[in-house]
């Protein structure tokens, strides 16, 4: 019978609250040594998912057969809705060199959508230009409030009354509210 480390996360997923911007969580998992022999753990990364940080403390740590570490993940959303990611534990086990342990969060973020998202004028002749009206929509989750813009002008392009537009601010558009 051949000795090796054997690894375990627990839990396999951890799933985080409904976050606002600017907030965060912390949860943990804790990686075991179910094996005979001692397991080197040699880094920990998130392998996908921009919301989130492990925290470690340990990056790098040996367990001997029987021990465990604990691992701490922060959570800060990035986005509206749902927010996907996972945590990779390399180690010296054998069958499984990365084990994964699954990240879920919520964000309850403003997410501003502008549509169309770009748009070609075409050849269009002095004075008489062309236009085209700008849909600003909240796809988020919570109010968003639009305080102040800019826009770059690049020849005759630019907003027809940037005035007008500034009068309504701060506009704030309620979760899929459109103006």
């Amino acid at each position: 019978v051949n000795s090796v480390p054997r690894i375990q996360v627990d839990p396999p997923m951890l799933q985080y609250g409904e976050l606002q911007d600017g907030d965060e969580e912390v949860q943990t998992f804790t990686v075991t040594n179910v094996g005979d022999v001692a397991l080197e753990v040699t880094d920990i990364v998130i392998a996908n998912g921009i919301a989130f940080d492990v925290l470690g403390p340990d990056f790098e740590f040996t367990l001997i057969p029987g021990e465990d570490r604990t691992v701490d993940v922060r959570f800060r959303p990035m986005g509206a809705d749902e927010n996907f990611g996972s945590a990779a534990v390399l180690s010296n086990d054998p069958a499984t060199p990365e084990a994964y342990v699954d990240l879920l969060g919520y964000g309850l973020v403003p997410e501003l959508q502008i549509t169309p998202g770009s748009h070609n004028f075409g050849e269009a002749f002095i004075p008489c230009g062309t236009s085209v009206e700008l849909e600003l929509k909240n796809v988020g989750d919570v109010d968003l409030v639009i305080e102040d813009f800019d826009y770059r002008s690049g020849g005759l392009l630019g907003l027809v009354d940037p005035q007008q537009f500034r009068q309504q601010l701060p506009l704030t558009l309620a979760p899929n509210e459109t103006t």
